[in-house]
């Protein structure tokens, strides 16, 4: 069911929320992984906040850290 929220949120131009299927285990999801984000809306819907992790720069951020030595967990 979180694909079809997620979706629906991206359709409507809420929030962009990605999803992962680059990794072995989450090609066990069908519709991947839904990425965390976070939606606050006011009551006729208007978004006052949204933020959406973006796996990719993630990962580039992970990749830089280990670079200078650093252990991501």
């Amino acid at each position: 069911m979180t694909h079809v929220l997620r979706n629906y949120l991206n359709e409507k131009g809420l929030i962009t929320v990605q999803t992962s299927q680059d990794n072995k285990y989450f090609k066990l999801y069908e519709h991947g992984v839904a990425q965390p984000g976070v939606l606050c809306v006011r009551p006729d819907a208007s978004v006052i906040y949204s933020w959406a992790i973006i796996p990719s720069e993630v990962k580039s951020c992970m990749n830089l850290l280990s670079m200078a030595g650093h252990r991501c967990y």
